[in-house]
């Protein structure tokens, strides 16, 4: 018969109720539970630091990285000859490109200029050309040049640049990580 290490017979032939004790059984489970305590007291640790310490940093860090900011290309004002004819004139851009599409002009959402009979008044209107530094550094109009912006280089284009450029605009798109 198997004998229950729990009862041992002394010599008084009582039964006593009582458990061996092991030192080394009872160390080994106390380092295990504090060992347990140590790291979940580092895990709050840890948690209270990203949270409430750099809780907003990382809050505006992940704003940031989800939303993705476009900018709309100012639409120019038009150009009218004296009788009334629209002779240059912009089109709406297009807002439902792809982000394809808007990656590879630059991060900008552009809007086409159309000349009404461009060899009959290309020497009077001028042209646009995409501004570089130094037009930059002269610029004295109301709206700002931004590098990459068209502006006019010759003719009325040049002329009236700063009465015919507009306000830029900004698209914000909600982007996956």
């Amino acid at each position: 018969m198997k004998r229950l290490f729990f009862f041992q017979k002394e010599k008084t032939k009582e039964l006593i109720f009582s458990k061996k004790t092991e030192k080394f059984s009872e160390i080994s489970f106390f380092s295990f539970i504090i060992l347990v305590n140590f790291f979940l007291l580092f895990l709050i640790i840890r948690l209270f630091q990203l949270t409430i310490v750099k809780g907003s940093y990382y809050k505006r860090l992940s704003e940031s990285n989800r939303i993705k900011e476009f900018l709309i290309e100012p639409k120019r004002g038009k150009i009218i000859d004296r009788k009334g004819f629209i002779i240059a004139k912009n089109l709406e851009p297009d807002f439902n490109q792809s982000i394809e599409e808007i990656k590879k002009n630059q991060q900008r959402i552009i809007s086409k200029r159309i000349y009404q009979e461009p060899q009959a008044v290309s020497a009077v209107v001028g042209y646009q050309q995409v501004a570089d530094k130094k037009d930059l550094a002269s610029d004295n109009c109301f709206y700002k040049t931004i590098l990459g912006d068209k502006i006019g280089k010759k003719g009325v284009e040049k002329i009236f640049e700063c009465d015919l450029r507009g306000e830029h605009g900004r698209k914000l798109v909600e982007v996956d990580a």
